[in-house]
């Protein structure tokens, strides 16, 4: 709550000297003024607005008609200085803004106008709708319809739901346009994934294919090995070159000794001859001359003759079986050298099987450590990845969309909680308005307010009516048909009807209320009304009423009376 203390000026308009005023003083004060400077003017002139001028300018920089700065000063100085001692709940405050130089202190530091309404809690409008009633002001009632909706959605804040629902429809349009790059780009993905989907089948056919031709050259392979090695077992084991070498020796061995039986047999057989010529050897011996015993010599040569007979016989055999064995041996040795030869082709041929053996077993090493060139498991991750890629992009899709949902459901919802509160606050406002208005004498009246609605369309039908029902009439009619006591009536209880609505429903409650010549066009009666209920209001509030006006008013009721001397030294207060 925004409590005024006091206010004080100087230099600012026709207070020249320092002048202060309670401000928080409970009950109804009437400012009311003498124009010594210019006695025709009765209580005109003296500067009873001036007080609430200077509340205005020390507040928001410019007065209720937007006069600033220089506009403000006393028409003979150079500065003007306004001190205001206010409090926010239980804060204490102090706010000094001066023109010449210009400068605007909140507790001795310097602050700027954005930080000082967010201090007090009021903007400037607001402050002109809800505490003070200038003069000279707009008052709700005189605006046209589309003022009158601007100003009422602003001072009560209903602005703010509007500005959701604009920020709601941005949004949404802004997740709508990523959720359609992402629908594309998900797209995008979703056609490679069937692509890919299509190509991973393909690849595994042609996996497929690639193994059953790669077992079957390893079988082809396996097979010619395993027939190798068949035919490697089934080569025939004969004669080596060794076998022949020996073979070779034997035979010469056996010929060796058949040679050596034939010379001893021929010795023999020689010897036999000779013996068989002894016979035939005359009487005497050739050599010695000596007489030959024929008969000594017959037994001789025949004893000698059967021991060689017997000798040439075992020379025989021995000499027929050494040929039996030298050409057994000499066969032997043509087998073995015959069988030799089929060794080295058998050789020659095992030697060819080997090498077949170890080209194929290479050949199966390497077709068996060949790697299959269509890689199914890359293809397979990367269309996991993908399809990871797609199930994320769909997730995020989703998100989006539940999200433009969402910031389209408040784009209505935040309209309709602004329709809402302007119905709520509509039923408040005429509640005020029309207690004001009995207060104020009209008690078989009443006033009703319309505002903007929906159409059909989902667009908002913009507009602010205020309509009246009187005795006079059957039915309601426009606030503007009214004019003169009357309509000034009316124009009042509006206007309290909008301050208590803006205190009461938009939280912006002050303990001062201000009304500058409220009594213009009101009859005796209307006056006495007016006082009756603005004394009523500050009692029932427990605040202070102030009210300025160049009539004489003359009411039991006020707490005090303030009088505004004007001199041609300008305006003080008594």
């Amino acid at each position: 709550m925004l409590s005024l203390r006091w206010v004080s000026a100087r230099g600012f308009r026709s207070f020249k000297q320092r002048a202060q005023i309670q401000l928080d003083a409970a009950g109804l004060t009437y400012i009311t003024g003498e124009n010594r400077s210019a006695p025709a003017l009765g209580a005109n002139g003296v500067g009873k607005s001036t007080i609430f001028e200077a509340i205005c300018w020390a507040l928001f920089g410019k007065t209720s008609l937007g006069l600033r700065a220089g506009d403000v000063v006393e028409w003979e100085g150079d500065s003007a200085e306004v001190a205001l001692r206010f409090d926010v709940d239980d804060e204490q405050h102090k706010l000094q803004r001066t023109w010449g130089p210009v400068s605007l202190m909140l507790n001795g530091s310097p602050v700027t106008q954005e930080q000082l309404e967010q201090v007090i809690g009021y903007t400037y409008e607001t402050f002109l709708f809800a505490v003070y009633h200038a003069q000279f002001g707009e008052f709700f009632s005189d605006l046209t319809a589309s003022r009158q909706l601007e100003v009422y959605t602003q001072v009560l804040g209903l602005d703010l739901w509007e500005e959701l629902s604009d920020t709601a429809a941005a949004q949404a349009l802004e997740i709508e346009k990523l959720a359609q790059r992402i629908e594309v780009t998900l797209a995008t993905r979703r056609g490679r994934l069937m692509e890919k989907q299509q190509a991973l089948v393909e690849l595994e056919d042609h996996e497929l294919r690639w193994w059953r031709r790669h077992a079957q050259e390893l079988r082809e392979l396996q097979k010619d090995r395993d027939l190798l090695l068949e035919g490697l077992a089934k080569l025939t084991a004969v004669a080596s070159k060794a076998d022949v070498q020996d073979l070779e020796l034997v035979a010469n061995e056996t010929a060796g000794v058949e040679r050596q039986a034939a010379i001893t047999l021929g010795a023999l057989q020689a010897r036999l001859q000779e013996l068989e010529n002894l016979t035939e050897l005359p009487d005497r011996c050739p050599t010695c001359k000596q007489k030959v015993n024929r008969k000594q010599v017959e037994q001789h040569i025949a004893a000698e003759s059967t021991t060689l007979h017997e000798q040439l016989t075992a020379a025989a055999e021995r000499a027929a079986t050494a040929r039996t064995k030298a050409e057994e041996a000499r066969r032997n040795m043509q087998t073995a050298r015959v069988a030799a030869q089929a060794h080295a082709v058998e050789q020659e041929r095992a030697a060819s099987f080997n090498r077949a053996i170890a080209t194929v077993s290479r050949q199966l090493k390497t077709l068996a450590a060949r790697e299959c060139p269509h890689d199914v498991p890359a293809a397979t991750q990367a269309l996991h990845q993908l399809r990871a890629e797609v199930e994320d992009g769909g997730e995020e899709l989703a998100a989006h969309q539940r999200a433009v949902a969402d910031y389209r459901f408040w784009v209505t919802g935040f309209r309709e909680i602004r329709l809402a509160l302007i119905k709520t606050s509509l039923a408040q406002f005429e509640v005020a308005t029309n207690s004001a208005l009995s207060a104020l004498g009209l008690s078989d009246w009443s006033i009703e307010y319309a505002v903007e609605g929906e159409t059909k369309g989902g667009k908002l039908k913009r507009g602010f009516t205020v309509m009246v029902r009187s005795p006079y009439n059957e039915g309601v009619v426009p606030f503007a048909a009214w004019s003169g006591g009357e309509g000034q009536r009316l124009r009042l209880a509006i206007t309290m009807g909008l301050s208590d609505l803006i205190q009461d429903f938009a939280g912006s409650a002050c303990n001062v209320e201000i009304f500058d010549e409220p009594t213009a066009h009101l009859s005796a009666d209307g006056v006495s009304d007016l006082l009756s209920l603005l004394d009523s209001r500050a009692q029932q509030r427990d605040t202070a009423v102030l009210l300025a006006d160049h009539q004489v008013l003359d009411y039991g009721g006020f707490a005090r009376i303030v009088e505004v001397i004007k001199t041609q030294h300008g305006s003080t207060l008594q």
